[in-house]
């Protein structure tokens, strides 16, 4: 069993990883999308750090599993991966019903939101779980993925 520390250094260390990748590819994104756009270094660095910054609320509210669960054996593992993959897409879901409850659309029923953030969220939440599964479960030894 690890210490909670490293597992909440990992988990850190993850969530870094992991919202630098995923707002690495969403800032290609766009120069990659049109033959007319370039890459630009401003927008790279910008569109990262947003991304980054906006997955440290994801983190905070993956930290008490972090420091709480210490055996991922078995379908442990698969079941706390689950249970990681969902936790952005459920904070931008309670963001977006806070501010629809506070500040309602318009009468007319126009929303111009889309599935973008959720997306962003699922994907940053998926790499940094399997980032960290895969940290926690390589320092733990070799064990059992199935039951």
């Amino acid at each position: 069993m690890l210490p909670w520390w490293k597992r909440l250094l990992y988990s850190f260390i993850s969530v870094l990883i992991g919202g630098i990748l995923v707002g690495a590819v969403a800032a290609c994104q766009s120069a990659l999308g049109s033959p007319d756009a370039h890459f630009d270094l401003e927008r790279f660095i910008v569109s990262t750090t947003i991304v980054l910054v906006a997955s440290l609320p994801g983190w905070f509210v993956a930290l008490p599993i972090v420091v709480i669960v210490e055996n991922f054996n078995g379908w442990r593992l698969w079941a706390w991966g689950a249970a990681g993959f969902t936790i952005g897409p459920i904070v931008i879901l309670g963001f977006v019903m806070y501010v629809f409850l506070t500040d309602p659309p318009p009468s007319n029923g126009s929303y111009s939101g889309g599935p973008g953030f959720f997306l962003l969220a699922g994907a940053v939440s998926a790499t940094t779980t399997a980032l960290y599964l895969l940290l926690v479960s390589r320092s733990q030894g070799p064990r059992q993925l199935l039951p």
